[in-house]
């Protein structure tokens, strides 16, 4: 008669896959908090992990759905900047503004620190938008509804990346227990 037997982590494996979510607890906080990375780390630890425990981590195929994942929330985070601002009728002047204020609002609120980087990253789409609309002539009302909706589409696009890279995490320890203690 067989037995079964689930084998349990050893110590190593434990650390390495609380090391691994640790580094993918900072990408959460990433996708809120400009200066930190967020699916760059999330990247390091699925493929770090993986090279380091081999058969006892996630299948290859199961990566490769998880870093889709993470390529497609940060393309997500983008898309609900210029959509947000679409959604309040900018034009593509506004959407071209609202995503270089973006990247100036992060880049300049960065150098100030963590809350200037959170200030760049909510004022810069909402002021280059507004600018941009203002300078091909849009009335004042319309330029800062336009800006008000980059800005809205900024916070969209953070809440969707902290979920999808919440998911992410979820699927790999799932797949990483699943696997080990196979």
């Amino acid at each position: 008669m067989t037995s079964m037997y689930i084998e349990l982590m050893d110590a190593e494996q434990i650390l390495g896959l609380v090391l691994a979510l640790m580094i993918m607890g900072v990408a959460v906080l990433g996708a809120l908090l400009p200066g930190l990375p967020s699916t760059p780390l999330i990247v390091v630890a699925l493929l770090g992990h993986k090279l380091y425990f081999g058969e006892d981590s996630a299948r290859w195929w199961v990566l490769a759905v998880l870093l889709l994942l993470a390529g497609l929330a940060t393309a997500m985070e983008y898309l609900a900047t210029l959509l947000g601002a679409k959604k309040m009728g900018a034009s593509r002047w506004g959407m071209f503004g609202a995503m270089a204020g973006l990247v100036i609002g992060l880049g300049a609120g960065a150098l100030i620190g963590l809350v200037g980087g959170l200030v760049g990253l909510l004022i810069g789409p909402l002021l280059g938008a507004v600018v941009l609309e203002s300078i091909k002539g849009r009335p004042k009302p319309e330029a800062w509804r336009a800006g008000l909706g980059a800005a809205l589409g900024v916070l969209a696009g953070a809440v969707g990346k902290v979920l999808v890279s919440l998911l992410i995490a979820l699927v790999f320890t799932v797949e990483v227990l699943w696997q080990t203690l196979r």
